[in-house]
């Protein structure tokens, strides 16, 4: 363990653990099933909740190539995934993970301005929003739209650290 190695690339493991936790989904990752032969002990958990979700697969139906370094567009596939869209159902192919990206928007504005910055983002064509301001939005229907709560993340939190 030599720090945060912040010029090193992320691995996949890495990538999936890091995914796993930005969703808020880390107890979750506590266990669970996954067919690979490769993945180090300590990725496990996370592994299979991002495996068991379809926001990742591996690299054969075996291997996962944990300490492979990720790409923006594995990354992309993994995120894309979470959101709710589907490479299996056509939504985007993992090799166009990258274009596809560029349809989402994420509102970190405040409450006062973040419907105007919706309203802008879905007249650009933005076709998902992540919205982290303390507000609810109205998108019009085709748009994907997944609201966060950082007040209930911090309360989770300081729970977990409290026990």
């Amino acid at each position: 363990n030599v720090g945060f190695e912040l010029s090193k690339s992320a691995t996949r493991a890495e990538a999936v653990t890091m995914l796993v936790r930005l969703l808020g989904e880390e107890s979750a990752a506590q266990g669970g099933r996954h067919p690979f032969t490769d993945v180090p002990t300590w990725a496990a958990g996370y592994v299979a909740h991002a495996y068991n979700k379809g926001y990742t697969k591996g690299t054969s139906a075996s291997k996962f190539t944990p300490n492979t370094p990720v790409t923006a567009t594995q990354y992309m596939t993994f995120l894309l995934r979470a959101l709710g869209y589907s490479d299996t159902a056509g939504d985007f192919s993992w090799d166009t993970a990258l274009s596809t990206a560029v349809k989402l928007g994420i509102i970190t504005v405040g409450q006062g301005s973040a419907q105007e910055v919706c309203d802008m983002m879905v007249s650009e064509g933005i076709t998902a929003i992540w919205n982290f301001a303390p507000c609810s939005l109205k998108v019009p229907s085709g748009v994907l739209l997944q609201q966060e709560n950082l007040a209930l993340s911090l309360a989770y939190l300081n729970n977990q650290i409290s026990k």
